[in-house]
């Protein structure tokens, strides 16, 4: 087993893959455009997730 999680990070998560080329790589500008497509990927499912709550979520009102 390798330290990078799995054969070509196919076992490992997005935030450890950005961590690793940000800070153990060096490539601080690939890992800063990760993390803000990471960000817009996380808002676009929580806005998501507000638009449609009134379809699963009964409130007492």
């Amino acid at each position: 087993m390798t330290n990078k999680g799995g054969t070509n990070y196919s076992a490992a998560t997005v935030v450890y893959y950005l961590y690793d080329k940000a800070f153990s790589n060096g490539q601080l500008g690939y890992g800063c455009a990760l993390a803000v497509i990471l960000a817009i990927i996380i808002f676009i499912i929580t806005a998501l997730n507000f638009a449609g709550q009134d379809r699963w979520v009964k409130t007492m009102d």
